[in-house]
């Protein structure tokens, strides 16, 4: 589980940042995720309720936007788009292979006190 370590950077980036530009807590967090990131939205909340414990962002709000990208389906040859790997084709539920290798994870905005 990856997430764990990837909310402890998250927590000591917004503690870096609040030293930096002087907020005193964090009340939400959204983060924009690609399919290659492999992160599953609900472990990373989790890990981010452990990790932001007793620090400036324990109780903020974590919201995880995927970010869509192209995919190519073997069965119709159609173009679409998915925000997972594994997603089936919406035209006909065939499989879908990424034909974008985005593999990103950032930090969209945060809202402070």
């Amino acid at each position: 589980m990856h997430e764990l370590s990837l909310c402890e950077s998250l927590v000591s980036l917004l503690e870096e940042k609040a030293l930096e530009l002087g907020f005193h807590k964090v009340i939400k967090i959204v983060l924009k995720t690609a399919p290659l990131a492999l992160v599953e939205p609900e472990a990373m909340k989790f890990s981010f309720s452990i990790a932001s414990k007793g620090t400036i962002a324990e109780g903020a709000e974590l919201h995880i936007e995927e970010i869509l990208v192209k995919a190519y389906c073997l069965s119709c040859q159609k173009e679409g788009f998915v925000g997972k790997i594994g997603e089936s084709c919406p035209n006909c539920e065939g499989v879908m292979i990424l034909s974008e290798e985005v593999k990103e994870l950032t930090l969209d905005s945060i809202e402070v006190e």
